[in-house]
C-alpha cells in the first residue's frame, strides 16, 4: 500500500453536506472528490497559461501586423468556444 497522510480541514456544515451529496451521487468518496477537484484545478490553471501565451502572441503583432493578429485571437475564440 502506497504512502499516505490525513488531511483535515474544516468547511462549513451546509458546504460538506453539499458534497456528501454531490459524492452520494455519483457513486464517490469524498477522498475521491477531493482528488478531482485539485485535477480539474490544474487542468484549469494549464488552460490559462495556454490562453495567456496564445494571447501575449497575438498581441505583439497588433501594432505591426493588425491581420496577423487579427486571424491569432479568431484562432484563440474557436480554441476557447471548443474546450
Amino acid at each position: 500500500m502506497e504512502s499516505t497522510k490525513v488531511l483535515s480541514l474544516r468547511i462549513p456544515y451546509p458546504q460538506y453536506e453539499k458534497i456528501v451529496l454531490e459524492c452520494e451521487a455519483k457513486g464517490i468518496t469524498v477522498t475521491e472528490f477531493l482528488e478531482r477537484k485539485i485535477a480539474a484545478a490544474g487542468a484549469v490553471k494549464e488552460f490559462k497559461e495556454e490562453i495567456a501565451n496564445k494571447i501575449e502572441s497575438a498581441y505583439k503583432h497588433v501594432d505591426s501586423f493588425p491581420e496577423i493578429a487579427k486571424r491569432r485571437l479568431e484562432k484563440l475564440l474557436d480554441f476557447i468556444g471548443n474546450f
